[in-house]
């Protein structure tokens, strides 16, 4: 028979419950918070979301990026800076990101914004 051991609720800590919110992507953070945050909201969890055109849309996969675009350095962030494919270049905090795996919309444009 296996027997517990009590746990001492003050010594532990305790976390709110998460929220959908949690799982928004700011294009505001360094590059490599945003694919960490897309990594770590995998399935089987819901996901890492953006909004387009008042739309939700989840995002499975970012690689930061170490190519050069012009103009880059001065846009802001959440600026998208080209189209290859599936895969949606964005200007991120600190650099660039590369989105793919996601349900976007095949409509967006380069130069538009995520907000």
């Amino acid at each position: 028979v296996l027997r517990g051991t009590p746990q001492a609720l003050e010594a532990g800590n305790t976390w709110r419950k998460r929220t959908k919110s949690d799982g928004r992507i700011d294009f505001r953070m360094p590059s490599s918070g945003i694919r960490n945050l897309i990594r770590a909201l995998r399935p089987p969890y819901p996901g890492a979301h953006l909004e387009y055109n008042g739309e939700e849309y989840v995002v499975g996969r970012a690689d930061v990026l170490s190519d050069c675009f012009d103009g880059a350095e001065y846009a802001e962030p959440g600026k998208i800076l080209e189209i290859r494919g599936n895969t949606i270049i964005v200007k991120s905090g600190d650099g660039i990101v590369a989105l793919s795996e996601h349900t976007l919309p095949d409509t967006l444009c380069k130069g538009e914004y995520f907000v």
